[in-house]
């Protein structure tokens, strides 16, 4: 009775896991700019879903600066980017890989903040 007991407790936490990452549609992960001598961070972006448009990203809420084109007037980017299954952007920022605490993506779906 006590392996039965284990093994429900792990399909539950199993089910719950496929549940929530049932709605992403991107996966972000942060890294150093390769042969950047200042430490400048890339983030990327990838798509787990058949077509995600990436309307604006913003990193620690507005006080690390991009890359990518972004529009003062509008605060967001003038054109968005269009990811297919796995494709990646990579936007850059000025801001060293250890000051990077949170990330907003904001899609064509949805927006996703995410922490560490």
């Amino acid at each position: 009775m006590k392996y039965v007991n284990r093994f429900i407790s792990v399909v539950v936490l199993v089910l719950v896991s496929v549940v929530a990452f049932a709605g992403d549609e991107i996966e972000i992960k942060v890294g150093p700019m390769p042969h950047s001598p200042y430490g400048f961070t890339n983030v990327y972006i990838q798509s787990v879903d058949d077509s995600v448009a990436i309307r604006n990203v913003v990193i620690n809420r507005g006080n690390c600066t991009t890359n990518y084109p972004f529009d003062d007037k509008t605060k967001s980017f003038p054109k968005q980017k269009v990811l297919k299954y796995g494709e990646t952007f990579i936007p850059s920022t000025v801001c060293k890989v250890g000051n990077v605490r949170e990330i907003t993506v904001t899609t064509d779906k949805q927006s996703y903040t995410y922490n560490w």
